[in-house]
C-alpha cells in the first residue's frame, strides 16, 4: 500500500515537473515582450519633449507677462480702494482724521491717523507701507501736499479730499482711482470713464 502510494506520488510529481517545463517556454516570450514594453522613454524622446515644452513656453512668455501685469495694476487699484474704505469708516467710527499718504519718488503709499495733533503710523496690517510693482508708476492730481508726500484726508464727518490717483502700467495701461466730490467714495475708472466723469 505504501509502495503504491509513494509510486503514485513520484508519478504525480513527475507530471507536474514536466508540465512546468512544458509551460515555461511558452511564457518566456511573453515575459521578454512585457519587460521590453516597461523600459520607458529613451533619452532622445525626453530631449524632444523638453524642446517642445521650451518652444511652447517661449511663445507664451510675452502674453503671460502681459497677463500678470494687467492683474498687478488691477490688484493695486483694488488695494487702494480698500484702504480708502477702511480709512473713511475708521475716521467716522473713531472721530479722528485719517490720511492715505503717497510718496511718488519711492512709489509707496500707507495710512496714518491723527493722534494728539500729530499723525502717526497705524500699528496694524492696514498701516504697513505698500510698494508699487516695479513696472507700475503713479501720477497724482488734486491731492493735498506736505513736504515731499501727498495725501488724501478722511475726516470724522465722512468727508474726503476729491482727487485722482492714476496708476500707469506696461504699454500705457491705466487705472484711475477717483473721488469726484467730498461726499463720494473712491472708485476705479479707466481713461474713457474718467474723462467722461470729469466732464459731467
Amino acid at each position: 500500500m505504501n509502495y503504491v502510494t509513494s509510486d503514485m506520488f513520484r508519478s504525480n510529481s513527475n507530471i507536474s515537473e514536466s508540465r512546468g517545463h512544458a509551460e515555461n517556454p511558452r511564457q518566456c516570450p511573453l515575459a521578454t515582450r512585457h519587460s521590453s514594453l516597461a523600459t520607458g522613454f529613451t533619452l532622445i524622446e525626453l530631449i524632444l519633449v523638453m524642446v517642445i515644452l521650451t518652444t511652447i513656453l517661449g511663445m507664451a512668455g510675452p502674453s503671460l507677462r502681459g497677463f500678470f501685469a494687467r492683474h498687478q495694476i488691477d490688484d493695486t487699484a483694488a488695494r487702494i480702494i480698500a484702504l480708502t474704505q477702511f480709512a473713511q469708516s475708521q475716521a467716522i467710527c473713531e472721530g479722528r482724521t485719517y490720511r492715505l499718504n503717497f510718496d511718488e519718488s519711492r512709489k509707496t503709499y500707507w495710512l496714518t491717523v491723527q493722534d494728539q495733533g500729530a499723525y502717526r503710523d497705524l500699528y496694524t496690517e492696514w498701516g504697513r507701507v505698500f510698494m508699487l510693482a516695479p513696472d507700475i508708476s503713479m501720477q497724482l492730481w488734486d491731492l493735498d501736499r506736505e513736504g515731499l508726500r501727498h495725501y488724501v484726508e478722511f475726516n470724522a464727518l465722512g468727508r474726503t479730499t476729491p482727487c485722482t490717483i492714476q496708476l500707469i502700467g506696461p504699454k500705457g495701461r491705466t487705472r484711475n482711482v477717483m473721488c469726484r466730490s467730498a461726499t463720494e467714495a473712491f472708485a476705479v475708472w479707466d481713461d474713457k470713464e474718467a474723462t467722461y466723469a470729469s466732464e459731467i
